[in-house]
């Protein structure tokens, strides 16, 4: 379902029983991001297990962030190049390239962005690259957490394009604990 920008919504990640919001703003931040890039803004949080957020690209390619700074890109696991800001305990990803791959378009001036959201409990195992740790995400809604579409969240940002597929917009995404 389509979500409002600039709007905080709760989402369900597998296996634990806390609830996260997700904000998704669009605007000019921060302002030396090429626009035909994106980024993923995490929070800090204190829990031991590792929160994983995945999405596909319309190739097929994998990309895949996860909470303890592994990465996942084209099938390769690395330290994510992140920023971090010691005040706001906020953590950046590093610019992602070629977001039409990663947010199609799917009407006019609009593209589309599907996160995949888990967490795995056992920090001595994470493997970024692995689509299904630790379960494959299944879309659904769970009223009683208050969730809507928990795993995986669909986002849809309407906005100009700039060239054939590229949204002429810049996206964040903020995974904040409650």
């Amino acid at each position: 379902m389509p979500l409002s920008l600039n709007t905080w919504y709760r989402v369900a990640f597998p296996g634990s029983a806390n609830t996260v919001r997700i904000m998704v703003t669009v605007g000019e931040y921060p302002d030396d991001i090429p626009d035909d890039h994106f980024v993923l803004e995490l929070e800090a949080g204190v829990e031991f297990s590792i929160a994983k957020i995945r999405m596909d690209s319309i190739f097929g390619a994998s990309l895949a962030l996860c909470s303890n700074g592994m990465f996942c890109l084209d099938e390769a696991t690395d330290m994510a190049d992140v920023e971090a800001d010691i005040i706001s305990q906020s953590v950046m990803s590093a610019e992602i390239p070629n977001p039409w791959e990663w947010m199609p378009e799917i009407a006019p001036n609009e593209v589309e962005l599907t996160l995949y959201l888990t967490r795995i409990p056992d920090v001595t195992a994470v493997i970024p690259c692995d689509n299904g740790q630790p379960v494959t995400a299944e879309e659904h809604d769970d009223p009683a957490r208050g969730t809507v579409g928990a795993y995986p969240m669909r986002f849809d940002f309407p906005g100009e394009t700039k060239g054939p597929g590229k949204p002429g917009k810049k996206i964040k995404v903020i995974w904040s604990p409650i």
